[in-house]
């Protein structure tokens, strides 16, 4: 008896095992394309971008960056400027094949001066697998 049990044990451990260790899920890699764009490291969101969404990334890697300038000029002149992505959730509506939708929902908030603005998102992005990482490839 112990003999029979031990079999489909051990393909599903292995089989457990296999599917763990092959890379992270569409989420965290939807969520490492938002902080990489967040952060403005444009190597990292062409990293995490899929080929035909390469150029439209570029071309939001320097609005980001025209971005990050305008926090930075904010502060040299003394402004608080604060943005909170925390309550941000990234979550997997479906995935077939090398293929997922990543929902993205909640609320950025940005301070400036202590007067806050509060922006709900509620996105849905395309996640494609293309050779052994999982990539930003659009928005629903």
């Amino acid at each position: 008896m112990i003999r029979r049990l031990f079999a489909p044990v051990l393909i599903c451990v292995l089989a457990t095992l296999l599917v763990s260790c092959t890379g992270e899920t569409p989420e965290a890699a939807a969520q490492a394309w938002f902080d990489a764009v967040m952060n403005t490291r444009g190597a990292d969101m062409l990293a995490r971008t899929c080929t035909a969404k390469k150029e439209e990334v570029k071309e939001l890697g320097a609005d980001a960056t025209l971005m990050k300038l305008g926090v930075g000029l904010a502060k040299l002149l003394g402004l608080d400027v604060q943005i909170d992505t925390s309550d941000l959730r990234f979550s997997s509506t479906w995935q077939r094949g090398r293929e997922a939708e990543v929902k993205v929902h909640g609320v950025v908030r940005v301070s400036v001066l202590g007067v806050a603005e509060e922006t709900s998102v509620d996105e849905a992005w395309l996640m494609v697998k293309e050779g052994d990482m999982w990539k930003w490839c659009g928005s629903r």
